[in-house]
């Protein structure tokens, strides 16, 4: 075990975009901690592939993962009985309630995150060393150009410069950027709250049509909103039971869901933040500078 005061931290899912603003923004500049281990992916065959794995980590140490979660109960496995993390933080989605849980027409792709969920709390509650586990089911995750809410809906406008709403399609999000869940996380690792599943939206919540109108400001040249007619919707449903293609089926749910609201706030995550984004001025820095 180190005898440095200061936890050295472990990040597995090294090639997810919010690595880069968890490190860059908000660990260097706070100097908080030992050490930063971080590792991408290399996995085989359920065993550990990090030779310097165990000899980085020590008790009292924070793990997070940021990786596939299916992948990361794997890891959960592998370690919750060799060391006595002082935390361990996970990325899960609020897609469980979204898709999963009203099983919705692609509900069946997102099974995942549920199911990696379920083994890991099933792990923690085996495991001698009790670890405080934290899992985050997290909302419409966007920044740096990597994510399939926000910068899908600039793709398309910018790409076909048209995007499809339905007319009653003011259904409720709160986008969290990269930067503000670093900020989230930041905070947790330092905090006393008692461990569990959380959910953790952003701060603002918009109607789904002004947030493309948003976008849309961003983007140079001409584009246009197509208002689609409600009984569409109807049409969309038979349309993808006909044919079971993952795209049409994730772009028809995405569109058929712009009239739901998608905010989540069973179990908030108890911490504030008094140095937030907003989420304007995150979009302008994103896409104009």
């Amino acid at each position: 075990m180190s005898l440095n005061t200061k936890s050295n931290i472990h990040i597995f899912g090294g090639s997810h975009p919010l690595v880069r603003n968890f490190l860059k923004d908000i660990l260097e500049k706070q100097k908080l901690y030992a050490k930063i281990y971080v590792y991408g992916r290399s996995f085989n065959h359920g065993v550990l592939a990090y030779d310097n794995f165990y000899e980085n980590a020590n008790h009292n140490d924070i793990l997070m993962s940021f990786a596939p979660i299916l992948f990361t109960h794997k890891i959960i496995s592998r370690v919750i009985d060799k060391i006595c993390f002082k935390k361990v933080i996970i990325l899960s989605s609020s897609s469980i309630y979204s898709k999963v849980l009203k099983k919705s027409m692609d509900g069946d792709f997102y099974r995942d995150f549920l199911i990696g969920e379920e083994k890991i709390i099933s792990y923690s509650k085996k495991s001698i060393n009790k670890e405080k586990i934290y899992i985050l089911r997290t909302s419409m995750l966007w920044g740096l150009n990597h994510d399939l809410n926000i910068n899908l809906i600039y793709r398309i406008l910018s790409k076909y410069r048209i995007f499809p709403i339905l007319k009653e399609g003011n259904g409720l999000r709160a986008p969290l950027h990269f930067y503000n869940l670093s900020l989230y996380i930041s905070r947790l690792c330092s905090s006393e709250i008692p461990s569990g599943i959380y959910d953790l939206m952003g701060s603002e919540i918009i109607k789904y049509s002004d947030l493309v109108k948003y976008i849309q400001k961003q983007i140079s040249h001409k584009t246009f909103i197509i208002w689609i007619p409600k009984f569409c919707k109807i049409f969309l449903i038979i349309f993808c039971r006909l044919f079971k293609f993952r795209k049409i089926i994730s772009y028809s749910s995405m569109l058929i869901r712009q009239s739901e609201d998608l905010v989540y706030n069973y179990n908030p995550l108890p911490i504030n933040l008094d140095c937030e984004r907003k989420f304007i001025n995150l979009l302008e820095d994103t896409y104009l500078n």
